[in-house]
């Protein structure tokens, strides 16, 4: 089943006794549902997770594609013209590979790529792979990938529909967030974003 955007936006004025919109516009329930999504995929980015061949750079150092916010996974190389399937890539320690194979940056480049590194915490756009890379060179990555800033309320949404209650709960909490003055209005944002990390399994 796919969700159309405007349905949500409709529960959500409803939810917070505002149905015909008006201290609540489409344009503002948008910005919060836009908000919402990229909210979901930084908690849990395997909601928004895309597999796609990418083409590599000469050398170690590898920067993630437009629009990608974490590596996933590195499956397999992908040849020369990013369609061939190739060998498997193992996930590699940095430590330990710079701790045995110090000149590891500088060794003989390779078509093919036999092991990546990366530390989403320190540096979540970039990664490293070994042996440094000669091009053409594709690999075939799994990432986690921001959410299309939407628009349009008739489009659908862009997660799985079982994100809907996550995304409902987090647009609730950035309404009710606003309302710094109002002791009920804290109340019911802290309730919201509870209710947020706990519908992901936080």
């Amino acid at each position: 089943m796919t969700i159309q955007v405007l349905s949500i936006l409709d529960k959500v004025a409803g939810d917070i006794q505002d149905a015909a919109k008006i201290r609540t516009t489409n344009t503002t329930l948008l910005g919060m549902y836009n908000d919402a999504l990229l909210q979901v995929v930084l908690v849990r980015p395997d909601a928004n997770s895309k597999t796609k061949s990418v083409a590599l750079v000469a050398g170690t150092k590898q920067t993630l594609p437009s629009g990608d916010l974490r590596l996933l996974d590195v499956v397999r190389n992908m040849g020369a013209a990013g369609s061939t399937a190739g060998n498997a890539v193992v996930q590699g320690d940095m430590d330990a590979q710079n701790r045995y194979n110090p000149s590891w940056h500088t060794a003989t480049p390779s078509a093919v790529v036999q092991e990546w590194f990366y530390d989403f915490k320190r540096n979540p756009l970039v990664y490293y792979v070994s042996p440094p890379v000669s091009t053409p060179c594709y690999l075939e990555l799994n990432t986690a990938t921001a959410p299309v800033t939407v628009t349009d309320p008739a489009t659908n949404m862009e997660l799985d529909d079982v994100y809907l209650g996550p995304v409902v709960s987090f647009m609730k909490y950035l309404f009710y967030i606003r309302q710094s003055e109002s002791a009920f209005a804290i109340n019911k944002a802290i309730k919201h974003e509870q209710s947020f990390y706990q519908s992901l399994g936080l």
